[in-house]
């Protein structure tokens, strides 16, 4: 599972190593949406798993520290997590945080 382990980066725009939309291999989450019926059969089932994910992820440092990462740690783990609004436009976001 390549593209789903935290790596830090410091390019704004990144690419995944496989393509899962019709942005081919772009890393956000209008890409990935754009193709959800590869995935799932209906776009209410992929932004449930996207909102969930979503849920999950923006307490990664609260996560990691409560298993013993500290400072120097957790600052070179941050480049690894983008926040929403840096992955997905602006409707997106606003859709994601609507059925939250």
């Amino acid at each position: 599972m390549y593209d789903v382990v935290p790596r830090p980066g410091v390019a704004y725009e990144r690419q995944l190593h496989l393509e899962v939309g019709a942005q081919g291999k772009l890393a956000t989450l209008d890409n990935a949406l754009s193709y959800f019926s590869a995935f799932v059969p209906e776009r209410a089932y992929a932004m449930s798993i996207i909102r969930r994910i979503w849920r999950e992820l923006r307490e990664w440092k609260t996560c990691f520290g409560a298993n013993g990462a500290e400072g120097p740690l957790l600052d070179q783990l941050a480049g690894a997590f983008r926040k929403l609004e840096d992955i997905a436009s602006p409707e997106l976001v606003k859709a994601i945080r609507k059925g939250l």
